[in-house]
Formats: C-alpha cells, sequence, structure tokens
C-alpha cells in the first residue's frame, strides 16, 4: 500500500488532491470528489482530505 495515496478506492495520491487544493481552491471534500471521485466510494478518506484542505488553510 502506498502511503502516498490518499483514496484507495480509487488510487488518488496525496499530490493529486494538494495540486486541486492550490490551483482549483477547492474548498471541501465534495469538491474533491467532483474533480476526482476520491471520498465518493467508501469515504474512508474524506477526513484526511478535510485536513489536508483545513492545512492550506492555515
Amino acid at each position: 500500500m502506498d502511503p502516498e495515496i490518499i483514496c484507495h478506492c480509487m488510487s488518488i495520491s496525496r499530490k493529486e488532491i494538494k495540486k486541486l487544493i492550490l490551483e482549483k481552491k477547492v474548498s471541501s471534500p465534495v469538491d474533491v470528489a467532483n474533480l476526482t471521485l476520491a471520498g465518493s466510494v467508501c469515504g474512508a478518506c474524506i477526513p484526511e482530505i478535510e485536513k489536508m484542505i483545513s492545512d492550506e488553510k492555515t
């Protein structure tokens, strides 16, 4: 298991999500899901996606 994969259901990496947060200014896990499908299957990655978004805002 790759520790850099945040959404294992859709194989979405931390790098891909961070790029969306910085470049597309996504502000919620729903935004991330709409663009990548991350968080749209089992939801286990949503807390980590929320943390990534929150960390970038501070």
